[in-house]
């Protein structure tokens, strides 16, 4: 077949985010459209054409869709029980309209599979979100291919990462006797490879398929063989004691995926999915890995993607290189607009650390130093290897610098003794004749005690990052009235 424009709404999400490199390497014509594209642009991909999306401005759609053949739709909003109807339905009309005046040929959707193969009645408001998606995609004139799974084994898969972050860090779970329900979980080295066959197969136009790994497993069965790959043990205790609501209370407590996600895959828990993939079976024949191969191959390919030009969701870098801290970040953030310019904000965020400081909350900085050092690690340590400039692998007080974007960004990642990962982003952003300085903190939890120290964390954060960038811009402007006076 020849190539073809590929368009990818969705890339940022684990399927997405592998199935780039994989049209890159069939000769295909990629463009990526996302509402966030500096996570995007650490991936590096060649040739890929990164545009901005904004579902409020039909302007950006009109672009992104402009002269492409096939959109991989993998789009999932993220939002409250009550509104991911709303949220979902809105976008897909959006992707729909733009794709019918762009004449799109073909939008390839991957959805999940539903509940006895009809409409979701009595499902969760996510699995009828997703259902509804599908009908609005195919009333364009653009001909839809859907594809539906019930659990794809993936790094950043929520029902993989759910299941890590249980089996690494309980040895004992009480759980719902939902938990004994039973689905057809796929790699997703087979999710990627239908992907792939169905743009080249046009008996696929028009159709909706199901797609499953070879095995019907209970979720119980799938985290007893996961910790047996993992090397770890795990008892399974069913209590009909325990409801769905508490399962949900304490998996907040003990894993990092987003508690939307969460709640999300324990919604759909109440039935078994039991797939029919046999038609795509027959026109796309492939070896479809067992469970145990599907998260021996996760744990791999999590490896072979450890490296990372700038922070982004799940990368191993700043993970610490320790799959045990959690995929998903929780996040903390402070930002604040100068007329100063991005040169003189910078010349103060350089100087960062040391004896000059944090620029607001420093007790807060130095006492955070003081319980390190009561729990046995270096404590209050202000030193900087380099006194003016940020360079890679240098250390400023108790930080490591991962990266620096000279003039632009720094990532720092934390010395400290604490359970996860931390990672310190300031960024300074050109915004009409001043800047804009985002500062965001990312925390990587490892199980129980690394949510507990985020619950104690992110209300300090809360305070101090907004008032940290609040004050590094106004001392920037006083900087340069200062230089202006000098000067005149």
């Amino acid at each position: 077949m020849p190539a073809q424009n590929i368009l990818i709404l969705g890339a940022s999400g684990f399927v997405g985010s592998h199935l780039v490199p994989e049209l890159i390497a069939e000769g295909h014509l990629v463009r990526v459209a996302s509402r966030d594209l500096p996570p995007l642009e650490s991936f590096g991909w060649p040739g890929v054409e990164l545009l901005p999306l904004d579902f409020d401005r039909s302007e950006t759609l009109d672009r992104a869709c402009g002269d492409i053949d096939t959109i991989y739709y993998l789009l999932q909003g993220r939002a409250s029980d009550e509104s991911i109807e709303d949220v979902e339905q809105s976008m897909a009309r959006s992707v729909c309209k733009a794709a019918d005046r762009a004449g799109v040929k073909r939008i390839i959707y991957l959805s999940v599979l539903q509940e006895g193969g009809g409409e979701p009645l009595r499902s969760s408001q996510y699995l009828r979100a997703r259902y509804r998606t599908s009908k609005i995609l195919a009333s364009g004139s653009a001909s839809l291919t859907e594809l539906r799974a019930a659990i794809v084994i993936g790094p950043g898969s929520v029902a993989f990462e759910l299941m890590r972050d249980v089996v690494v860090h309980l040895p004992v779970v009480f759980a719902p006797p939902v938990i004994e329900n039973r689905a057809q979980p796929i790699a997703l080295d087979n999710v990627l490879e239908y992907l792939l066959a169905v743009l080249n197969l046009p008996e696929t136009e028009g159709r909706r398929f199901d797609i499953s790994g070879p095995a019907m497993l209970s979720y119980r069965e799938q985290m007893e063989q996961m910790a047996t790959v993992m090397g770890k043990s795990i008892q399974v205790k069913v209590s009909s004691r325990i409801s769905r609501k508490i399962a949900r209370a304490g998996l907040s407590l003990a894993s990092s995926v987003p508690r939307d996600s969460a709640n999300a895959l324990l919604s759909g828990m109440g039935f078994d999915f039991r797939a029919k993939p046999e038609a795509l079976r027959a026109l796309v024949p492939q070896k479809l890995l067992m469970f145990d191969e599907a998260v021996q191959s996760s744990l791999l390919r999590e490896q072979a993607s450890a490296g990372a030009t700038r922070w982004r969701q799940g990368s191993l870098r700043y993970r610490n290189y320790d799959p045990r801290n959690g995929y998903f970040a929780k996040t903390a953030r402070g930002s604040a607009t100068t007329n100063a310019s991005p040169a003189e904000v910078w010349s103060l965020v350089e100087r960062i650390g040391g004896e000059r400081g944090y620029y607001f909350g420093d007790w807060l900085w130095r006492l955070r130093g003081w319980m390190d050092f009561c729990a046995g690690g270096r404590g209050n340590i202000r030193c900087r290897d380099d006194a003016v400039h940020l360079r890679p692998r240098g250390r400023v007080d108790s930080w490591r610098i991962i990266t620096v974007q000279e003039g632009r960004m720094v990532e720092l990642g934390l010395r400290m003794k604490a359970p996860g990962a931390g990672i310190l982003q300031i960024e300074v952003i050109p915004e009409g004749s001043g800047s804009r300085l985002e500062i965001i903190s990312y925390w990587h939890p490892s199980g129980f005690w690394g949510m507990l120290y985020w619950r104690a964390l992110a209300p300090v954060l809360g305070y101090v990052l907004p008032g940290m960038a609040r004050s590094i811009c106004m001392r920037a402007e006083q900087q340069g009235s200062e230089n202006g006076v000098v000067s005149g």
